[in-house]
């Protein structure tokens, strides 16, 4: 779990001609509403955003229903923050820890409610959905 913002370099080993080895700048902010108005500063144009949530282990259908609220808001939230520091950014959402969940059908479960919140929220907080919307979150 990271604190903050966690800043480092990954250097990939591929290289080209032009610009000699790919490296990445690679920033991971911890998902904490108390670090969350200092990733405004981090935020760039030229960057591609991964929004990472953990999909839940092994709950019971209740469990499932009853914790996907806050993390689907979470994710509204994050994306709100982007689009407003970073209008027409592309994100692509990515759900961690799926080898945990103890079948295909939970894991589903969540990544559709997660889909469809995500997809609601943008919609009606901007009465369309843009670049970051349907192409990317239809791949989640």
């Amino acid at each position: 779990r990271t604190a903050g913002e966690d800043i480092s370099l990954w250097k990939t080993g591929y290289r080209t001609k032009e610009a000699g080895e790919m490296t990445f700048d690679v920033m991971d902010f911890g998902g904490q509403g108390v670090y969350m108005p200092t990733h405004q500063f981090f935020l760039l144009n030229r960057a591609m955003y991964l929004l990472v949530w953990r999909a839940l282990e092994n709950p019971a259908v209740e469990e499932v229903e009853e914790e996907l609220p806050s993390v689907a808001e979470m994710i509204c939230q994050w994306m709100d923050m982007l689009q407003h520091r970073v209008p027409g950014v592309s994100v692509m959402l990515v759900c961690s820890h799926i080898d945990t969940v103890k079948s295909a059908e939970l894991l589903d479960m969540q990544v559709d409610y997660v889909r469809k919140t995500v997809l609601d929220k943008t919609r009606q907080t901007r009465g369309l959905v843009g670049r970051m919307g349907d192409a990317v979150l239809q791949h989640v």
